[in-house]
């Protein structure tokens, strides 16, 4: 007699960073982790054509509603988080039944809001972001960066040596902070900030979250 064994149902919430194009940050990785037999999600954080959309707890609620709405349906879950979708990640991680958590980028120190809100608009005037966004961001990570310590699932983290947003000392200070065991940071000596769409590593980064996934680190 032959015995079945039911197949895992496996699902990844991707958390896109404070930009314009949100879950479109994703765009790229999404169909290969469709390929490996994933469901993904990408829930729309905010919009910042809505000048209403400046509370940033409501953001975390959104990300966690997303995880909350389908955690009866998967026996795996994991978090990516992009930027400042690492910081929420994280924070979540915490919170939510998950399993693994990747970090891309994640802001936990960037160089200034101002480098920031200029590479998101391609050096364009950092006021053309009212005030409310820039105040919700801030918020955001100084409230949510030191529940990183807390985090006890295995954890990866990639960072771009040329990151021109985030330096990657910032990952090297987070990845000793981190108490799990289960650790492992990937450097990339090419590519910059938006590492999923670079053309000089994005195909190495896909390829090193797909590695890990299937577990082969």
């Amino acid at each position: 007699m032959k015995i079945f064994s039911k197949k895992k149902r496996k699902a990844i919430v991707c958390i896109h960073g404070f930009g314009k194009r949100g879950p479109k940050e994703f765009d790229i990785l999404r169909p290969f982790l469709e390929k490996n037999g994933y469901k993904v999600y990408i829930p729309q954080l905010f919009s910042l054509k809505n000048d209403q959309d400046t509370i940033w707890e409501n953001w975390l609620h959104k990300a966690e509603a997303c995880i909350n709405q389908i955690q009866s349906e998967y026996d795996e879950i994991i978090l990516i988080g992009f930027s400042m979708g690492g910081i929420i990640a994280s924070y979540l991680a915490n919170k939510a039944k998950v399993t693994k958590l990747i970090l891309l980028a994640p802001a936990y120190e960037y160089i200034s809001l101002d480098n920031v809100i200029g590479y998101i608009f391609k050096k364009s005037d950092p006021n053309e972001i009212s005030s409310s966004f820039k105040d919700a961001f801030r918020d955001l990570v100084d409230n949510c960066k030191n529940s990183i310590s807390d985090i006890s699932i295995d954890t990866l983290i990639i960072h771009c040596e040329d990151d021109e947003v985030i330096n990657i000392s910032s990952s090297d200070k987070l990845f000793k902070k981190l108490k799990t065991n289960k650790k492992l940071m990937i450097k990339i000596s090419e590519g910059q900030h938006r590492m999923l769409d670079d053309e000089k590593c994005g195909k190495l980064v896909i390829a090193n979250i797909l590695a890990y996934l299937k577990g082969e680190f």
